[in-house]
């Protein structure tokens, strides 16, 4: 029998005080000592995140050494996730998991049993946050589900793939053709899409590979994880936190959790949307 295990990325670079919330809570959440968390800092990273990660030593961990970029500056970020994806998939074997949890997610309780009990049903992946891609994303469920079938909303918060997905999914366009001319190797393999040239970072990636794909996306009826990153290179650092480590945390969880502080530190309506508190069960 082939050995596999079930493999948690989690990418980092800059905000360790966000990190510390991160792991907080999936340090509470069921069935964590079944995996291995495997951990991508970004060449360049804030090393207090070292520390973050020091501080959750009861979690079964693995470093992968920053790797400089040797393209272009616009697929820096990419290539740090998809070369994590490569790292994770390779850890598991062809038959496990891989989640992977941005430093900037806040996972519920059941955030890693609703993946494994969805990963059960054919998929490309399972998503555990609010399909926000979609104005229907709030659907009730029916007796009996956990989760609904969707397409063409892919959205990089709170993933999980069967690292075979990736294996012969993914990989295939992790390439120096991509990594230099983005959108020239999007205009070239993906002819048929609604986003043109736009929008080609990994998640338009991975998005457009799912399209061309027959499996679905599946979505839970109730979220299980949030996006909690208010403040970001994309997003601007006007409101985020100051101070040594330690005040930061606590800016951040004073942010975070709360529905109208959230919405204050967000700006803009749409970051809001992405970005509003869930309350878990």
């Amino acid at each position: 029998m082939q050995r596999h295990m079930n493999v948690c990325l989690v990418p980092l670079f800059n905000r360790p005080e966000l990190l510390y919330h991160t792991l907080q809570n999936i340090s509470k959440a069921r069935g964590i000592e079944d995996i291995t968390f495997l951990f991508k800092p970004d060449y360049g990273f804030n090393r207090e995140n070292l520390e973050v990660i020091a501080g959750f030593n009861s979690m079964r961990s693995h470093i992968v050494p920053p790797e400089r970029c040797p393209y272009p500056f616009r697929s820096r970020q990419s290539y740090n996730l998809l070369k994590g994806y490569f790292h994770a998939a390779a850890m598991a074997g062809p038959e496990g998991i891989v989640y992977m949890v941005e430093d900037d997610v806040i996972v519920g309780p059941d955030f890693f049993t609703w993946h494994n009990e969805a990963q059960q049903s054919p998929n490309f992946c399972t998503i555990a946050s609010a399909d926000t891609n979609t104005p229907e994303h709030d659907r009730p469920a029916p007796d009996g589900t956990t989760h609904y079938r969707s397409h063409g909303t892919y959205r990089s918060i709170g993933v999980a793939f069967s690292a075979r997905v990736i294996h012969d999914h993914i990989l295939p366009h992790v390439t120096a053709a991509y990594f230099n001319q983005p959108q020239t190797y999007i205009r070239s393999k993906f002819t048929h899409n609604p986003w043109g040239a736009t929008w080609t970072e990994q998640d338009g990636l991975i998005r457009r590979i799912q399209v061309n794909n027959l499996l679905p996306i599946l979505y839970p009826h109730t979220p299980k994880c949030y996006h909690a990153g208010y403040y970001s290179g994309n997003r601007g650092t006007r409101n985020a936190p100051w101070g040594t480590l330690d005040q930061r945390i606590k800016q951040v969880g004073d942010t975070i959790y709360d529905t109208d502080r959230m919405k204050q530190a967000a700006g803009k309506p749409m970051y809001f949307e992405d970005s509003k508190p869930v309350t878990f069960a």
